[in-house]
């Protein structure tokens, strides 16, 4: 297996957010959200620090880990 796919996979299978890895909830997609201004907080975030990865369609559950949001659909994603 090469390194890019085994790093997908723990990005995807072992959810944990740190300076380079930010997950975020699953939204429909309108510009003039707070979604969109904090997107681009983040991104620019990012950018400024060296780089990272933000990976939507995961959420909080209630002991603060992170799960996949059921709410990711072909509509919002």
């Amino acid at each position: 297996m090469k390194d890019d796919q085994r790093y997908l996979e723990d990005l995807l299978g072992y959810p944990a957010e740190s300076r380079q890895k930010d997950y975020k909830a699953s939204v429909v997609f309108k510009e003039d959200t707070d979604f969109v201004a904090k997107l681009v907080k983040h991104i620019l975030g990012f950018a400024n620090s060296g780089g990272g990865h933000i990976i939507i369609g995961f959420k909080q559950a209630g002991d603060n880990s992170l799960v996949p949001d059921e709410g990711l659909t072909e509509v919002v994603a």
